[in-house]
């Protein structure tokens, strides 16, 4: 299969994965709050976020299995590919097992930690003690997951997790409705996830044919490889938290939680668009890999150029809208307090900043998803460091001179004056691409930019936006001419008859 074709399945995979757990998401939020109560519901969402901190124990180590086995198969090299999958699964066991009594003492101290209502001790004590074991017995198994990366089969890693969102979302609305409560949820939260990485366990034999397990292929030689890169992968995902939640550290400290409360609707859209951007991002890591192991430095230059194209136009169709049709979503989805700019300025206005500010990003992704590919994860550290402490200082400067406006505001110049000129810079050097053939990866993009407040400006005069009807008709006046021109500007003559042929024979 080419490239390309490698590319698109995986990309339309990853949407198709985001599109069906941001459906069930919305369906069954509400629903799951309604019979649990809102203090049990909290509860919930207290036991998920633990759950994501406990998975921070895997020291990165998943990460760099994924580097290594994509690596070693690009050179064919079987052993290679036995010694990291196997160290890594020796390492994950072991820090399994000192989870166990870790999650005893949680689960004991929970009640007492935590002000938790309605909910006696002993089903806290029980919740801690089912997600605890849960991620427990599934931190050995992530590591199956690395063969559909390794691979390059993200379909059928979103095929094993769509169907485990089905079947968890199916058997949660059952227990529910028969009657069960947390427990049962956690319960069938443990289940569905061990499922899914048995099923992964099982695919993994077969994309990965002539793996074996035991204790002789265990190598220190491995345990010192996969640190050297899990460790700054580590980093990397501290310093992404720490720019993640800068706001909502800072903002209560120097404003007030109504003011946090303004700017996180203005930034709730954000992540989901930064996760469409990732889905296409994020299959430029193992090709990269692949191509560094094979030393193809002219298909690392394609692959810089073409997934930088890819991802600033479809960024800017995207930073587009949000920033063009934010405040109209707004008005009709939330309480008119967001908007009206009375008491803080609009959380229209910070949606839009924050808009431009995923659109600087996307000019650095294709480079970030590179250095991961390259193993330049010292790089990728200091830089990410960099824009997370430029974003802290920044933000408590510019939230006590501009309010929630500032916080909006450092974020965006937090990632001009770090990602945006830094790895684009170190990523050309590397792999010895001319710094002059950028201006081509952004026209795409450039494009769209201009021509979306055009098309804003038609759609405004003839289309009100007063009902999800006529919104709807200004998503499809502004996102249906952006696409098209993204793809004739963005995309090569090859790749344009390659589409008319797809298109011709789909027809």
């Amino acid at each position: 299969m080419s490239v390309l074709r490698t590319f698109a399945r995986n990309v339309v995979s990853n949407w198709a994965g985001f599109l069906v757990n941001a459906v069930i998401a919305f369906q069954l939020t509400p629903f799951v709050e309604s019979r649990l109560g809102s203090s049990a519901w909290g509860l919930w969402g207290l036991l998920i976020a633990c759950t994501g901190y406990y998975g921070l124990l895997d020291l990165g180590i998943r990460s760099a299995v994924a580097q290594y086995v994509t690596r070693y198969l690009a050179k064919g090299d079987a052993d290679g590919v036995c010694r990291t999958v196997n160290t890594a699964a020796g390492i994950l066991l072991a820090i399994a097992t000192a989870l166990l009594p870790l999650t005893a003492v949680v689960a004991w101290l929970a009640p007492s930690v935590f002000a938790i209502d309605e909910v006696d001790d002993g089903t806290t004590r029980l919740l801690f003690a089912v997600v605890g074991v849960g991620v427990a017995i599934n931190l050995p198994l992530t590591i199956f997951q690395t063969a559909t990366y390794a691979r390059q089969r993200f379909d059928i890693a979103n095929g094993v997790g769509i169907a485990q969102r089905l079947i968890a979302a199916g058997t949660t609305v059952w227990a529910l409705e028969s009657g069960g409560g947390l427990v049962a949820m956690a319960v069938i939260h443990l289940g569905c996830n061990v499922a899914a990485n048995l099923a992964h366990v099982v695919l993994t034999f077969r994309l990965l044919p002539g793996i074996e397990f035991g204790r002789r292929h265990f190598s220190r030689a491995s345990v010192r490889e996969l640190f050297g890169f899990s460790v700054w992968n580590v980093l990397i995902n501290a310093a992404d938290q720490v720019q993640v939640h800068a706001s909502a550290l800072v903002v209560p400290i120097v404003l007030t939680t109504t003011a946090l409360a303004h700017f996180n609707m203005g930034a709730i859209l954000v992540p989901y668009a930064l996760q469409l951007v990732n889905s296409i991002a994020w299959t430029l890591t193992p090709q990269a890999t692949t191509l560094d192991a094979r030393g193809d430095l002219e298909g690392l230059r394609r692959l810089w150029l073409g997934g930088t194209r890819a991802i600033v136009a479809f960024a800017a169709i995207l930073a587009g809208g949000m920033a063009l049709l934010g405040d109209d979503l707004l008005r009709l989805w939330v309480d008119p307090k967001y908007t009206s700019g009375a008491e803080f300025v609009s959380s229209g206005t910070i949606l839009a900043v924050l808009a431009l500010g995923l659109m600087l990003r996307a000019l650095a992704t294709a480079s970030k998803q590179l250095c991961f590919g390259l193993r330049e994860v010292q790089v990728l550290a200091r830089v990410t460091f960099a824009e997370a402490i430029v974003n802290l200082v920044l933000t408590v400067a510019l939230v006590a001179w501009l309010g929630i406006l500032g916080a909006a505001i450092s974020n965006l110049l937090a990632v001009a004056l770090t990602q945006l000129w830094m790895l684009p810079r170190y990523v050309t050097r590397r792999i010895g691409a001319a710094w002059s053939s950028v201006p081509r990866t952004l026209a795409a993009g450039g494009v769209v930019l201009v021509t979306m407040p055009l098309l804003h400006s038609f759609a405004a005069a003839k289309v009100p936006a007063d009902t999800w009807s006529g919104f709807s008709l200004r998503v499809v006046i502004l996102a249906v001419p952006a696409l098209a021109l993204a793809v004739m500007v963005g995309t090569t003559r090859e790749e344009k008859a390659r589409l008319i042929r797809r298109m011709r024979r789909t027809a």
